[in-house]
């Protein structure tokens, strides 16, 4: 069975992180196991280089094949002069908008960006991580590296999205949370923060990416949608645009 794992990220603290793993492809009921950020090796003030090393270390370890991440990958190629965001942002209509470089609305969000970015950046670079791509074929080893958006993957899943964590109740929480274990078909622990259940909805995507045979092309894979334009590197290091997935679980 392949392993997955989802993080909810944040950059401010990695207590605010969510994070679980599944084991298993294709369509749910899978099993599946909440992480705490401690186990995953992370510890002190969220930076780029020292969290992309710690689960580039993790994932060695545990033999974790798609590793998704809900931040964004890239900045906006340039070369779109008819757009303010990335394709995949405009696409799923996401409220925060990653420009070219440097460049992002609300202008409070830059620092996660910033953070995300340099994550993806060093996990594909230093550590020799896959960005997903429908042209490139799955690695036959080591990790393919996935951009999430929780709310997409809600309305994928053909349930209502949970609220952002400052307008979210608890009660809003909790019915949130039976549902989507519900509809995952999965047993639902006693308690479980808002971080870790977006973790769980974004990462049925990750279990349909890994039914994809490795060495082959994700094209257009079952239970999974790709919103956006490929990642490519650009000339000054980073790369620009790339895709996000999005799980397609049909509705009742």
């Amino acid at each position: 069975m392949a392993r997955i794992l989802s993080i909810d990220l944040a950059c401010t603290s990695y207590e605010k992180f969510g994070a679980c793993r599944i084991e298993g492809v294709g369509r749910p009921p899978w099993p599946y196991r909440l992480v705490k950020p401690a186990e995953l090796g992370l510890n002190g003030t969220p930076r780029a280089a020292a969290c992309a090393e710690a689960l580039a270390r993790y994932c060695a370890a545990e033999g974790i094949e798609v590793l998704l991440l809900d931040g964004p990958q890239g900045w906006k190629d340039p070369r779109r002069a008819l757009s303010s965001c990335r394709e995949c942002e405009r696409e799923l209509r996401c409220p925060a908008k990653t420009g070219v470089e440097g460049r992002v609305v609300p202008r409070n969000y830059r620092a996660f960006v910033e953070f995300s970015i340099g994550l993806f950046s060093t996990l594909a670079l230093r550590w020799g991580m896959a960005l997903l791509s429908r042209a490139a074929p799955r690695p036959r080893a080591g990790v393919l590296l996935v951009e999430s958006y929780p709310h997409a993957a809600w309305k994928g899943l053909g349930l209502p999205p949970l609220r952002a964590k400052n307008r979210c109740s608890l009660e809003d929480l909790d019915r949130h949370a039976d549902i989507l274990f519900e509809r995952l078909g999965l047993d639902r622990p006693p308690s479980v923060s808002h971080d870790e259940i977006q973790a769980l909805a974004a990462g049925a995507a990750g279990a349909a990416l890994a039914a994809v045979p490795a060495g082959e092309a994700p094209g257009k894979p079952r239970g999974c949608t790709l919103t956006g334009i490929d990642p490519v590197r650009s000339e000054r290091g980073y790369f620009v645009e790339g895709l996000i997935a999005v799980p397609a679980l049909e509705k009742h």
